[in-house]
């Protein structure tokens, strides 16, 4: 299994955030900074990927609301049942 860690605790708005998830996933140029492309280039990696958010509760409530929506397809990604959006 592949342990990937995204440090989110410096993150001031959901550009950084993309930025960030960007860079640490690997994803392509294309990458379309949104919940579908998120779940597009997050089902391209191997199935052994395990990722993790760190830093949301220090987030502002807003950006938390909102990252949390990627963590719940996070979530469905690392379970058996991959539904997404």
């Amino acid at each position: 299994m592949t342990l990937i860690q995204v440090d989110l605790s410096s993150v001031c708005s959901m550009k950084d955030f993309h930025d960030k998830v960007h860079i640490a996933l690997d994803f392509p140029y294309y990458y379309g900074r949104n919940l579908d492309a998120f779940w597009d280039c997050l089902t391209d990696l191997p199935t052994t990927t395990c990722v993790e958010f760190l830093g949301v509760d220090s987030l502002p409530l807003s950006l938390q609301q909102e990252v949390n929506r990627y963590r719940e397809l996070l979530q469905e990604f690392q379970g058996t049942g991959r539904k997404g959006i």
